[in-house]
């Protein structure tokens, strides 16, 4: 079922930033959804991550600040950890990196967010974090945005 979810989430935030912007484009964190999977990491993985936990899941999220060169084009990237599985909604807008619309791996796999993962938890606390779910940023407030997308995902 945890699949199914994912998949599910996922088809709401293509949705949602595709059909669904006349309707949703004034509520809180819009403007970091407006190019997903662009620059979408952070508000697509936590929903997800919130959506998950309502599920019966327990979601880690993971952010890390890249510094290996080899994914010089991986700034900074967000993503779950759920039962040493990785999975990231927006990896494909790393397209030389994955092709994966969706990238769910074991977490020891040889991967992009395996090595960066590896990397940054080696660098310590500037480059790896497991934060806490954030339906909110620092200045708007998430919720109804969030309450929309987990509509239009649970009726997919």
């Amino acid at each position: 079922m945890l699949k199914e979810y994912i998949h599910r989430f996922r088809n709401a935030l293509v949705r949602a930033s595709e059909l669904e912007s006349y309707r949703l484009h004034n509520l809180g964190r819009w403007n970091e959804l407006n190019s997903f999977p662009f620059g979408s990491c952070d508000i697509a993985n936590n929903f997800l991550a919130e959506y998950l936990k309502e599920k019966g899941y327990d979601p880690k999220v993971i952010w890390c600040k890249n510094e290996l060169e080899v994914y010089s084009a991986v700034k900074s990237h967000v993503w779950l950890e759920i039962d040493d599985t990785f999975i990231d909604l927006t990896v494909s807008q790393f397209p030389e990196y994955i092709n994966d619309r969706i990238h769910i791996c074991k977490k020891n796999s040889p991967t992009m967010l395996m090595e960066i993962y590896k990397h940054c938890r080696e660098l310590g606390r500037h480059n790896y974090q497991e934060r806490e779910i954030q339906i909110n940023s620092a200045t708007e407030c998430g919720r109804k945005l969030y309450e929309e997308i987990k509509k239009m995902a649970d009726t997919m």
